[in-house]
């Protein structure tokens, strides 16, 4: 069994919760993203569908006993019951960038790297940034599809035949296609894996020998998500600060005419008053702006 490379995992990270500083800024706390998912909790994290056994050996001795008390809570719960108990759950847990991470990297990546083996013929004739795309997918949608005769599934069912046949040539066109069951965040993910599948066609397979993976958790072979709900990222900024920023902008270019309409000021100095006006308006909106989604440090 292969490793995936640093271009797949930063692909999932920035799918799943966009970077570092947006999470700290975000995402320490529980959501729920919609559809049929469950409390998502870390790097797309879904307590819905993980067992008491498995959030235990992940999250012990990374969070504290009261948080992981709380995780256990969200087990098993999906859909719009989830919506509620995230809310609920906001000030019971708390979960810092590395242990999320650390979670990640140490139990999520290495179990769906075993779940993708798992599911799917030949995986050791992708190149890591290949194998790395299809362990996203399956991250975000589970591996159920491959064997489900749902028609939203099909292409799934066809990747898993161009595996078999090891015509890898044809995944990315798949992956493009299962766009057509999304409208925005994840429609754009599946092109993006697509793109990034075409990338790692370029680049070497690895010639070390593979080893033999171990099978995944058992509710990792059979998590399916069929809404496939990513995480939204948040409007850069908020309808109430938006429409601040133009009261701002309007309000003072108003006071600014008015004073000019009863002889108070002059034209020249109404029209500077109104760039004033302007001015203030963008540089409120733009600290919003930065506020709300932090720069990361390696972007």
């Amino acid at each position: 069994m292969h490793s995936i490379s640093q271009k797949a995992i930063d692909l999932i990270i920035r799918e799943e919760v966009s970077g570092e500083a947006y999470y700290r800024k975000h995402y320490t706390h529980p959501e729920w993203p919609g559809g049929s998912s469950g409390v998502t909790i870390g790097i797309g994290y879904d307590l819905g569908y993980a067992t008491e056994a498995k959030v235990k050996a992940d999250w012990t001795g990374r969070v504290d006993t009261n948080c992981v008390k709380a995780m256990l809570g969200c087990v098993g719960v999906k859909g719009t019951a989830a919506k509620a108990l995230s809310q609920r759950m906001n000030n019971r847990i708390t979960v810092p960038w590395e242990a999320a991470m650390a979670v990640f990297m140490g139990r999520d990546i290495p179990q769906w790297i075993a779940a993708t083996y798992y599911a799917l013929p030949n995986c050791d004739l992708l190149t890591p940034t290949c194998l790395g795309v299809l362990v996203s997918l399956n991250y975000n949608r589970g591996t159920g599809g491959y064997t489900s005769s749902a028609d939203r599934f099909r292409e799934m069912r066809a990747i898993k035949a161009a595996m078999a046949a090891k015509n890898l040539t044809a995944i990315p066109a798949l992956l493009d296609s299962m766009s057509r069951l999304w409208t925005g965040g994840v429609a754009a993910r599946r092109h993006r894996e697509a793109n990034l599948f075409r990338v790692g066609m370029t680049e070497t397979v690895s010639t070390a020998p593979a080893l033999a993976p171990e099978a995944p958790d058992p509710d990792i072979i059979s998590q399916s998500r069929p809404e496939a709900s990513a995480r939204a990222k948040l409007p850069t900024t908020t309808v109430e600060q938006n429409t601040t920023t133009g009261a701002i902008v309007v309000g003072g270019g108003i006071a600014a005419q008015q004073a000019h309409a009863h002889g108070v000021i002059s034209f020249e100095l109404s029209l500077f008053l109104m760039f004033l006006a302007a001015l203030a308006g963008i540089s409120v909106w733009w600290t919003w702006y930065r506020n709300r989604n932090p720069a990361e440090a390696n972007p």
